[in-house]
């Protein structure tokens, strides 16, 4: 043990002879004999800290093992680092690595898990459209495979294929109206119309759309005791009887023998022929039937001339009346006879 003449007190802290100890940043002795205290100025270690590596300052403190020598080390500031982060092309990606006991990071470009098609990045089993064809992005191979858009093969019946630059495929736009009647398909252009068994049927004109009209012939009246049967005929679409009272009397040709002074020959001359309306009724003004009789006879003539041919060989020119027009006119009826 030590006796109480082998230690020294000071500031309250005992130190034995001979110990050396650190006293307000001085290297101290207790030495014995002489009840007192030797001091010379501290030693600090001698460390020399470089900063070399780029982005490294240096940083000087007070030690926390020794209060009374300061420490330095190198600190981290990647501001102060000159490379900077690269321009990666589309499919790749910056990426940073920092080695240990470097503070600038080194930059690289790795690659992305997705497909490149004309400088733009598409994710795998995307599906996108480029000029006209589908593409999809292939995740086995994150290679883009294209194909041509499939457009439909023909346009339905009245429906024609348009073309415009900002579609791939035609536009089927319906230019005429469709019929479907009797198992059969009809087509019917803007503003024209069709008749089958009586009924018409009538495309609006472009631009109203293609609803088609429907609308049943209605025909005049018709009364057949009125008309010679002869005369009854139908209209052009069949749909209506008419009376044709006027066109039974026609100029019609026939070849005719003609002699004269021992001369002949066949002529080619004209006729009226066919019938005229006749009809009887009361009449209140005579108080007693009137009768009303047309007869088909000629309404324009003009001479004509032919040549004839004689037994001696010689020909003569032959004058004759022609008919060039024929039609109904008036006449008397004749009575019928008494019975006797």
């Amino acid at each position: 043990m030590y006796t109480s003449t082998a230690l020294l007190i000071i500031r309250a802290q005992v130190h034995q002879y001979g110990d050396r100890f650190v006293l307000e940043c001085q290297d101290c002795e207790c030495r014995e004999g002489h009840f007192e205290i030797t001091c010379s100025p501290h030693e600090c270690p001698l460390v020399e800290t470089t900063c070399d590596e780029e982005g490294f300052y240096p940083v000087t403190y007070i030690s926390s093992e020794d209060m009374c020598c300061n420490k330095t080390e190198c600190r981290c500031n990647p501001s102060l680092c000159s490379n900077s982060p690269l321009n990666c092309d589309p499919g790749f990606q910056l990426n940073a690595t920092f080695p240990e006991g470097h503070c600038c990071p080194i930059y690289t470009c790795v690659p992305k898990n997705v497909c490149v098609y004309y400088n733009a990045e598409y994710l795998p089993d995307t599906q996108f459209y480029e000029n006209c064809t589908v593409c999809e992005c292939l995740s086995s191979s994150l290679e883009v495979r294209c194909n041509p858009v499939k457009c439909a093969a023909q346009c339905d019946t009245g429906f024609e294929p348009q073309y415009n630059s900002s579609s791939c495929c035609p536009e089927c736009i319906q230019t005429q109206c469709v019929l479907n009647i009797n198992g059969s398909t009809l087509l019917i252009k803007p503003g024209e119309s069709i008749t089958r068994d009586c009924t018409t049927f009538s495309c609006p004109s472009s631009g109203v759309g293609f609803e088609i009209g429907v609308s049943d012939i209605i025909c005049p009246p018709f009364d057949e005791d009125e008309c010679r049967p002869e005369n009854i005929q139908l209209s052009n679409d069949g749909c209506c009887k008419t009376c044709n009272k006027k066109n039974g009397c026609k100029l019609k040709t026939y070849l005719q023998n003609v002699t004269s002074e021992n001369c002949q020959a066949q002529v080619l001359m004209t006729r009226c022929e066919g019938l005229c309306e006749t009809y009887s009724m009361y009449s209140s003004a005579a108080n007693e039937i009137s009768h009303t009789c047309n007869c088909c006879r000629d309404t324009e003539t003009s001479i004509k001339s032919t040549t004839l041919l004689c037994q001696d060989g010689n020909q003569i020119s032959y004058m004759y009346t022609g008919i060039d027009q024929c039609g109904c006119m008036g006449t008397v009826c004749g009575l019928p006879k008494t019975q006797p």
